[in-house]
């Protein structure tokens, strides 16, 4: 297992790569003598003038030395690259922080292209935050975000939204003003003791998204309210270039046509987690389904993982499948940047599958 993986499993499991800077109370109030207390308050009182800057090309090496400042581990360039460059829906959308040349906080988003009623719209994914340590207590997250958000609605974002952990939750509803949209389960299915099953034969391994994909895409886009936009160039993008993980692919067929898509990954050594899941027709998402237990009972694994949100064609088939909702619980949440014509705060509308985060 790589450091980046061992690192965004942690941040799975709640530990997070996302670093809230703490308010001067919070600060403070961890010093308990009152020399300390003083120390602190002297130091935010002496807190040095930082500039808010756009990325620039080259930044990208002082980015990687302060997330392994941060986080202890190395933040590998191509998959920095992948993430920030590479990216169809644009980029990259970064604010630094700089105290002369010395990089003081970081904020960064990923464009993403979301299909609301069918149509598509600007938005950005929430990533990653951080503040040195040297620099914590100075207001650096509330004004990088403040700073990157108004570069983004000028640009015409209409929306940023993601998956705050547990450290960072409160600080991104109470100091950024979101949305507390929802909270997600994770629905685990124990395939080590339940029944074994088998997938129908139309249901079939794939290594490339096709044009087919675009078909089914183009007749589901507009069955959801808000979702990001599942186009054979995204797909590719974000599943078959990532330099990271790797996935498995599986559609299922009637005639030249596929009536649905699954996609997995292994999670450790014992899980299988179901990353997407998109059908035109809700009876083959149990054949699909049904393949993933079955490749996690092929490869020794015991669990299948999956989300599923409200409104979800899946939910009721890993109901029947045997899925139980059990932890990790994740928090979901966003923020408006300009008017955009639903209610997004609604959970209802929102279809949203482990994919759309970036953890996964």
């Amino acid at each position: 297992m790589s450091l980046l993986t061992s690192l965004l499993d942690s941040a799975r499991s709640g530990d997070g790569y996302e670093i809230s800077d703490a308010s001067d109370d919070e600060l403070i109030a961890k010093s308990t003598e009152k020399s300390e207390r003083w120390a602190a308050r002297q130091m935010l009182e002496e807190s040095v003038a930082v500039e808010y800057k756009a990325y620039k090309d080259g930044d990208e090496r002082k980015i990687l030395d302060l997330f392994k400042a941060t986080f202890g581990v190395d933040l590998p360039l191509p998959f920095w690259r992948w993430r920030q460059l590479d990216n169809p829906a644009g980029g990259p959308w970064t604010e630094t922080v700089w105290d002369g040349e010395s990089l003081a906080g970081h904020y960064a988003v990923a464009a993403t292209k979301m299909s609301i009623n069918g149509e598509a719209v600007p938005t950005c994914l929430s990533m990653t935050t951080m503040v040195h340590s040297n620099y914590r207590g100075q207001g650096i997250f509330e004004k990088s975000a403040e700073s990157i958000y108004s570069r983004l609605s000028d640009a015409g974002f209409k929306l940023v939204y993601g998956f705050p952990n547990v450290n960072s939750h409160r600080p991104f509803i109470q100091k950024l003003a979101w949305d507390d949209i929802c909270d997600t389960p994770t629905f685990t299915l124990d395939v080590a003791s339940g029944k074994p099953v088998t997938a129908p034969s139309f249901v079939e391994e794939v290594v490339e998204f096709d044009a087919r994909f675009d078909a089914l895409w183009n007749r589901v886009k507009g069955t959801k309210t808000i979702w990001t936009w599942r186009d054979s160039e995204m797909l590719t993008w974000r599943f078959l270039k990532n330099p990271v993980n790797k996935y498995r692919i599986a559609v299922a067929t009637d005639n030249s046509e596929i009536r649905g898509y699954i996609i997995v990954k292994q999670y450790l050594s014992s899980d299988l987690d179901i990353v997407d899941i998109v059908a035109d027709d809700k009876n083959a998402l149990p054949p699909l389904i049904a393949w993933a237990a079955q490749v996690a009972r092929d490869i020794s694994l015991s669990k299948v993982n999956i989300w599923a949100s409200i409104g979800a064609d899946h939910r009721e088939s890993i109901a029947r499948a045997g899925f139980q909702a059990k932890a990790p619980v994740t928090h979901f949440g966003g923020r408006a940047l300009l008017p955009i014509d639903v209610d997004f705060s609604d959970p209802r509308l929102w279809h949203y599958s482990m994919s759309d985060s970036d953890l996964y």
